[in-house]
Order: structure tokens, then sequence, then C-alpha cells
């Protein structure tokens, strides 16, 4: 993690100890793990807010996308050719009810 050698870390060890004491170096031992993993929380944290913070900005230009595509629809160009398929069917509809109404009354004379 640090990239240190064993020699190095010895030395470090060695130093701690005369520096600060056999009583005193458990209690500095303790509070350098604690604060060493109060650090690691924090970037794990600031990791995570950064990761939302992306995420929020997919989000949004999503959104955006969605938007201009809703937007540039036009309905009436979606809807015309079947608005005229429909009117080509009443007529059709209208002719052969005409046709089947002057059979029946053919039929019936």
């Amino acid at each position: 993690m640090f990239n240190i050698s064993i020699g190095e870390f010895i030395i470090i060890l060695l130093v701690a100890f005369i520096i600060v004491g056999p009583s005193d170096l458990p209690k500095v031992a303790r509070g350098l793990g604690k604060a060493v993993r109060y650090i690691k929380n924090l970037w794990g944290q600031m990791l995570n807010a950064a990761d939302l913070e992306s995420e929020v900005k997919d989000i949004n230009n999503i959104k955006k996308q969605a938007e201009s595509t809703a937007q540039s629809i036009n309905p009436n160009e979606l809807l015309g050719p079947i608005k005229k398929e429909v009117k080509g069917l009443e007529k059709t509809i209208n002719t052969g009810s005409k046709e089947i109404s002057e059979n029946l009354k053919k039929l019936k004379s």
C-alpha cells in the first residue's frame, strides 16, 4: 500500500518506540489506526458522492434528450396516414352498405 520494505518498516517502528515510549505506543497505534480508518471512510464517501453526481448528470442528459425528442414529434404527421386509411375504409363500408341495401330492396320487390 505504501511501498515500504520490511527493513524500512522496522526502522519506523524503532523510531516511534523511541519517540513515543513503550507505555504510550499502543495508544498512539490505536489512534493512528482510527485516523487511517476515518480517512478511508471519508475517501469512500467522497467516491460514492462523485459516482452519484455523475449518475445524476447522466439522468439529466437522458431527460433532456427525451424532452427534445418529445417536442420534435408532430402527432399530425403520425396520425395523417391513419386518418386517410380510416376515411378510405369508411367510404368502402358506406359503398358496401348501399349496395347491400339496394340488393335487399331488389330481393324484396
